[in-house]
């Protein structure tokens, strides 16, 4: 059989976890199992001849190929004498998705003609490697009926960013920090080869005839497409990485691989070894995000994400675009993301900080109807900080004393205003307001009605304004520490100076090597303390989302985890910094509900 380099299965990002029980019923296939298989050592024998010739600046070893498709039938020819067999893919329909994640993993790295490299050679074939272990774990699930195992993704997924992490230490590489980048490609094709394999979606070959019963795509394409994701309650337990109470989403792990800290859902982390602030930070719920869907495809489901405004939402606080005008904040553009997030710090009262986060560049990215899946949604941030204390410590009549610590003016009953559901603390002390949480807890609900002392200007307590690379998915997303020159276990570098916590700027200058830090006497790439949320071995930072699983055109709601792992730069507010440990990593799992909205 011949194949060629110019077809495609399908090139945007699914989460992976779950996808065989939702696609199938939860029906066992040794016939598709042997597929996935194939496809996996395919990819990963095509990259690692793809990496040798990067490494040499040749073309690829045309043996390599012959030998990959050769096999690839074979094993194809098979299964298919199987009778268990979930769908009619043929093997030249999957090797068209096995040619084009090459191609993309080669785009994706972009080291093809920038001359030898053995830094882009090791991450080619370290996308080969990940995407084979992605298969394997699949394969089991698919020959079993189950769904994939979150362990066996995990672990894959750390093993590539550990691998991408050491190539992007070397001096010869032609991109840095690649890893989400070929996160996404190798999901999407992971996703796409168990769509074609497992689901019941598209055509199934009835095993009572020689019929063929084609189900309708799952479109959201009608009207003015948009996805509203609404966050519910967080589940953060006691909050402490020493209990297992809470629902888990994530770890921090050591070089052994043994978990130091349990990352829960709804919870926000931050910072390195030395954090003086108990985490995770509570994320407020019932926040809406609104996104419009273009580029739909109806046959596929797939889409592209793009931004709405105030005007498309009818508010600046759920809509997804840069530069709205914001009358809470009138020197502070960008639609609003959730509800004011208190950081209260029962440890150091006086450095407990209210943050009011903006869209600072509008959103993109891309999911899937079919799944409810976001591969990327990429929505960097402001977060503006305000070095508040306890608002309500009773020192004052708009300061009425209010048990807990409070950074953020608080939204409830009582007081004199209309409403009976009030202010408390702030500028808009005992006027009318709308909670925009529900109570999680003393520092709760908040709400932008109830902006904090300076958010008219840049008057104190306002510290700043940290920008935050702010990227959510469905599936996965990791980090990896470096050892660097001044530092060990380094996840987020800031050229700095070597035995000072003092930064470059503002704005801070990140880094990945000493190399990047030429201005005196910044010249370390290093964060403030090793480590990660209070750990300090710490070498791997994982979160793992989840989809609906479900065609979304029903318009129905349906339970997401939106998932990030990022890196947070310095404020340049010695008070701040010193307790929240910055520069440094940070992780957020956002759990809620998608819906469609034609």
């Amino acid at each position: 059989m011949a194949h060629t380099r110019r077809s495609a299965l399908g090139g945007v990002i699914f989460a992976l976890l779950g996808l065989v029980t939702d696609a199938t019923g939860a029906q066992p296939s040794k016939c598709s199992s042997l597929k996935v298989k194939a496809a996996g050592a395919a990819v990963s024998q095509l990259l690692t001849c793809a990496g040798k010739a990067v490494a040499k600046h040749v073309p690829v070893d045309a043996s390599c190929e012959p030998k990959s498709t050769a096999a690839f039938d074979a094993a194809f020819a098979k299964a298919d004498k199987r009778a268990d067999c979930l769908t009619a893919a043929s093997a030249g329909t999957v090797w068209a998705g096995v040619d084009r994640f090459v191609a993309d993993v080669a785009s994706a790295v972009n080291g093809n003609g920038a001359g030898p490299s053995v830094c882009d050679s090791r991450k080619l074939r370290a996308a080969g490697r990940n995407a084979n272990d992605q298969a394997k774990c699949a394969l089991k699930a698919v020959r079993k009926g189950r769904s994939v195992d979150t362990k066996c993704l995990m672990k894959a997924e750390r093993k590539f960013a550990s691998s991408v992490s050491k190539a992007e230490a070397r001096s010869d590489c032609s991109g840095s920090a690649q890893t989400p980048a070929l996160e996404a490609v190798v999901d999407a094709f992971i996703s796409d080869l168990l769509a074609a394999l497992t689901s019941t979606s598209t055509t199934t070959t009835l095993a009572a005839s020689t019929t063929t019963t084609t189900f309708p795509p799952c479109s959201c394409c009608t009207g003015a497409p948009r996805l509203v994701f609404t966050t519910r309650p967080p589940d953060v337990g006691s909050g402490t990485c020493a209990t297992s109470d809470g629902t888990i989403t994530g770890t921090v792990q050591d070089d052994s691989g043994t978990t130091l800290c349990n990352l829960r859902s709804g919870g926000l982390y931050f910072g390195g070894a030395g954090v003086g602030i108990p985490l995770p930070a509570a994320v407020p719920d019932t926040g809406t995000y609104i996104t419009k869907l273009v580029d739909c495809d109806s046959t596929t489901g797939l889409f592209d994400f793009a931004p709405t405004t105030d005007a498309d939402t009818g508010t600046n606080r759920n809509c997804t675009a840069a530069g709205v005008a914001n009358p809470e904040y009138p020197t502070r553009p960008g639609c609003l993301f959730g509800a004011p997030l208190p950081i209260p710090n029962p440890d150091s009262i006086a450095t407990s900080t209210c943050i009011i986060n903006r869209v600072t560049t509008s959103a993109s990215g891309s999911g899937n109807c079919s799944d409810g899946s976001y591969a990327l949604l990429d929505l960097p941030l402001g977060s503006d900080i305000y070095l508040t204390g306890d608002l309500l410590d009773g020192s004052a009549a708009d300061r009425p004393d209010v048990a807990g610590i409070q950074p953020c003016p608080i939204c409830t009953p009582g007081g004199t205003c209309g409403s009976g559901t009030c202010c408390k603390g702030g500028p808009r002390h005992d006027l009318d307001c709308v909670p925009g949480t529900s109570a999680l807890g003393a520092a709760y609900p908040t709400s932008h009605d109830c902006p904090p002392p300076g958010a008219g200007g840049n008057a104190s307590p306002f510290v700043g304004t940290l920008p935050i690379p702010y990227a959510v998915t469905t599936g996965s997303s990791s980090k990896v520490a470096a050892d660097l020159s001044a530092q060990g276990f380094v996840f987020c570098g800031f050229c700095g100076q070597a035995f000072a916590p003092t930064f470059q700027g503002p704005p801070a200058h990140p880094c990945a090597a000493d190399s990047a830090c030429t201005t005196a006497p910044f010249t370390k790439c290093r964060q403030r303390t090793s480590g990660a949320f209070g750990q300090g071995p710490a070498r791997t930072i994982s979160e793992m989302g989840s989809r609906a699983g479900i065609c979304l055109n029903s318009g129905a709601p349906y339970a997401a985890t939106l998932v990030s792992v990022f890196c947070i730069p310095p404020t340049y507010n010695s008070t701040v910094d010193a307790s929240a440990d910055l520069p440094g990593p940070g992780a957020v799992s956002l759990p809620g509900q998608a819906q469609f909205m034609p």
